[in-house]
């Protein structure tokens, strides 16, 4: 994908914990134009609700749904209303294929095109952005615990009756797998900025490692931070550990400076050789093979300076169909 020289750096990591099965699915979805070229890139995951029958079941089907819809719609309608159908889409998928039993997922899911992002949120799986040195959280959970804390910064919930639904904070209030979604958050697009790093997780990350934690290894592990993050969790050695599953993005410019030295070096190698030419031709003795050699591999290098890559690790669960 060509983004005014920035490379889209992508990758992705999961491990089951200590759970029985592993109920999280995610995919990496790349989404071309009629040319070949890279339109956008839809990053997708669901974690199934272990408490409810078929949770692994209804994360694939709502993920496999939802980069189906968006693959449909994208081009056809702005990419917020184009969220707000496939999460809809995806969930009666998750109705249809639950066949009467009782089973739910959560669903997160960020779309990158040329210049904007926008995120799609159901439950409470994770939306981080890493930007100037600072790791906000964009999303928020669908959980009993934060409709309690609204109520009690409105003055609806009193400290008391907060108290006594402490151990109930993590019973979510939206997900996929109801009739109606009660909670579907969709944001406006937004312009991503060189140097952004955009992650998305299930619980269980967050639920091993602090806010702090995570930011560091963002910032300190440029080709897959995700393997890290996963490797910090696991080692911390959680009872009841949750399946973990995360993805991160990020934009990275090549180095401007880089390409202007190598322009001008190439500049000035050219000069030099000129006058270098010019001066031996004076004096009959023609520049050695090896300077012309020289010449060659300097021109080759600044060349394969100016390449834009998109690196997409094969470890991953791609829609392609």
């Amino acid at each position: 994908m060509r983004l005014g020289g920035v490379s889209l750096l992508v990758s992705n990591e999961q491990n089951q914990g200590r759970r029985n099965q592993q109920e999280d699915y995610f995919a990496i979805v790349p989404i071309e134009n009629d040319d070949g070229s890279l339109s956008s890139l839809v990053l997708v995951l669901a974690d199934g609700m272990g408490g409810l029958a078929g949770g692994d079941a209804a994360s694939i089907v709502a993920v496999k749904q939802f980069a189906k819809s968006i693959r449909q719609s994208h081009q056809s309608v702005s990419v917020d209303v184009a969220m707000h159908q496939a999460t809809q889409e995806a969930n009666q998928a998750v109705l249809q294929a639950a066949q009467g039993r009782t089973v739910g997922t959560t669903l997160i899911a960020l779309i990158l095109d040329q210049k904007n992002y926008t995120w799609m949120s159901v439950g409470d799986s994770i939306i981080l952005r890493l930007r100037d040195g600072k790791l906000e959280r964009l999303n928020h959970d669908h959980n009993l615990g934060s409709r309690i804390d609204r109520g009690r910064e409105s003055g609806q919930v009193s400290d008391t009756e907060a108290l006594q639904k402490t151990g109930d904070r993590h019973l979510l209030t939206s997900h996929l797998g109801l009739p109606e979604l009660p909670d579907l958050d969709i944001s406006q697009p937004e312009t991503w900025q060189v140097g952004d790093t955009f992650l998305l997780c299930s619980d269980g990350l967050t639920n091993a490692l602090s806010m702090a934690e995570v930011q560091q290894v963002m910032e300190q592990e440029a080709t897959n931070p995700c393997q890290v993050l996963v490797q910090n969790s696991i080692a911390k050695q959680l009872p009841g550990q949750d399946n973990i599953s995360v993805i991160s993005v990020g934009f990275k410019r090549s180095s401007s400076l880089t390409k202007s030295i190598g322009a001008w070096g190439g500049l000035t190698i050219g000069l030099f050789l000129l006058l270098f030419g010019l001066v031996w031709g004076f004096l009959s003795q023609p520049p050695t093979p090896t300077d012309s050699r020289a010449r060659i591999q300097s021109e080759r290098r600044v060349t394969e300076s100016r390449v834009q890559h998109v690196e997409i690790p094969e470890k991953i669960h791609r829609e392609t169909q």
